[in-house]
């Protein structure tokens, strides 16, 4: 690295550890144009809290909503061109 570039990486530590403005607590080093947001890891215990009834619940609903925006479409479908 040139010094140019080493002195501003570290004034942009310091920015960061002092958290001043226009930072985000992440750094870069290499390729930014690709930066990611953070996903949250989950543990195994969070993952499994889902009971069974709340899946078929879930499961149901969107069944319901699907029946209902098909059955919309042909509707409208079947008053537009007819039979």
């Amino acid at each position: 690295m040139q010094l140019a570039q080493k002195q501003a990486f570290t004034e942009r530590m310091s920015r960061i550890q002092s958290r001043g403005a226009n930072t985000c607590g992440v750094v870069h080093v290499g390729n930014t144009s690709n930066a990611s947001s953070s996903r949250r890891v989950l543990d195994k215990n969070e993952m499994g809290t889902l009971s069974r009834a709340s899946l078929m619940f879930k499961g149901l609903r969107s069944a319901v909503f699907q029946v209902f925006f098909l059955g919309t479409c042909l509707t409208l479908y079947i008053r537009h061109v007819g039979l």
